[in-house]
């Protein structure tokens, strides 16, 4: 009797295990398409940002193209007015050119567009000068030692043309009795300008500095190399 109860169960116990078995497999194979999703689903979400970080750099070099292109061309209108300034009053090119990136922005300050004032030249109780036609209110920056930089609007100079406003700068430098110091260092234009921001030109306690440093970052020296003028006796250097 034991015996055959024995016969009995031991197909049921087979048949569970088949069973068992057989819902792990059909589980397993349910399971596959969901890990193949959950693996390549991130790789569709990252191809967006890959894009995007393509599109900003290109942007981003096309615009470091143009605005290096609008330096260099500003640099040679700046040197080709500064020849002049050198010429007739001896201020070195590459602190005149320094001078107008620094005080103008590159030529696309508000002032500057407005007045064609490339150097910050300003009117002292309304009056303009031998070179410039008027005077304009403006909103500037001014530094004290005590108070330090603040915000003020002062009477600057408006000139018909950008050279008029190159030449009243070379004019009131060469001049003024308070800058002749600098004069002594035309042949040096770090000293020279060192002289200049001395004398009382700017109140930015740094601006030597700055100018000192657009000199060295574009190579504004290069325009402080005297011509070379051939004559019927030989080669004369000439400024």
């Amino acid at each position: 009797m034991n015996h055959t109860l024995h016969l009995i169960t031991r197909p049921r116990r087979t048949a569970v295990g088949l069973l068992l078995m057989l819902l792990i497999i059909t589980l397993a194979i349910l399971a596959v398409p969901h890990a193949a999703y959950a693996t390549t689903s991130p790789k569709s979400d990252q191809t967006a940002p890959d894009k995007t970080a393509a599109n900003k750099t290109s942007s981003d070099k096309k615009t470091l193209e143009k605005t290096e292109s609008e330096h260099a061309t500003f640099i040679l209108m700046a040197g080709e007015a500064a020849k002049l300034s050198r010429r007739q009053y001896g201020v070195p090119q590459s602190v005149t050119i320094a001078q107008a990136i620094l005080e103008s922005s590159w030529g696309k300050s508000q002032l500057t567009t407005v007045t064609k004032n490339h150097f910050g030249m300003k009117c002292f109780d309304q009056l303009f000068g031998k070179i410039a036609i008027s005077c304009a209110d403006s909103p500037t920056v001014e530094c004290d030692p005590i108070f330090g930089c603040y915000e003020t609007t002062a009477a600057f100079r408006v000139y018909k043309s950008v050279a008029d406003s190159f030449t009243d700068h070379g004019r009131q430098l060469h001049e003024s009795a308070r800058y002749k110091p600098a004069f002594q260092y035309t042949k040096d234009a770090d000293q020279f300008i060192r002289e200049v921001r001395k004398a009382g030109y700017a109140t930015d306690p740094k601006y030597s500095d700055k100018i000192i440093d657009l000199m060295k970052q574009y190579d504004l020296y290069r325009f402080n190399v005297e011509e070379i003028i051939g004559n019927s006796t030989g080669s004369k250097k000439t400024t």
